[in-house]
């Protein structure tokens, strides 16, 4: 692995779970009582997932925003809902801006037309006559046979 990767994941999954900071390290302590230290400089963490249900420090919270690393909050059944990220995290901007690009040069079209295909292609001859049922349209067998048409 890369030297300097963000490798290590602190997962609070279990109820009553509590995240804080103590010494410069990242502490994990569960409802028995029983706890485990993440150091901060020892190994890079790289995500936190915290689902609901448990506790976290506001200190834990700045120290993760200040170190850069996402937090990743979820449902007790693993739904996520809330992604945090320090302010100076600017990588959607990037993301954004290719999106922009490809839309623009065309590629957005071809990237599109490859997952469809792809989609399309996974399906069985059973699940493209139940979309037809669904639908009640002969629509869909069209666009499919359109679709390999161009392919060819």
């Amino acid at each position: 692995m890369v030297q300097g990767s963000k490798t290590q994941k602190i997962v609070l999954g279990s109820q009553g779970s509590y995240l804080g900071m103590e010494k410069g390290c990242f502490v994990v302590r569960d409802k028995k009582g029983n706890y485990k230290k993440y150091p901060l400089f020892e190994k890079e963490i790289g995500e936190v997932i915290l689902k609901s249900g448990n506790m976290v420090s506001t200190g834990a919270l700045a120290s993760l925003g200040f170190w850069d690393i996402d937090v990743l909050i979820m449902t007790q059944r693993g739904r996520p809902v809330a992604m945090l990220k320090g302010l100076d995290d600017d990588s959607h901007v990037a993301t954004r801006l290719a999106q922009y690009e490809a839309l623009k040069d065309g590629r957005g079209l071809e990237i599109a037309k490859k997952i469809v295909m792809g989609k399309i292609e996974g399906l069985t001859s059973s699940a493209i006559l139940l979309l037809v049922c669904l639908h009640n349209q002969c629509m869909v067998l069209g666009v499919f046979f359109h679709f390999l048409e161009l392919e060819n």
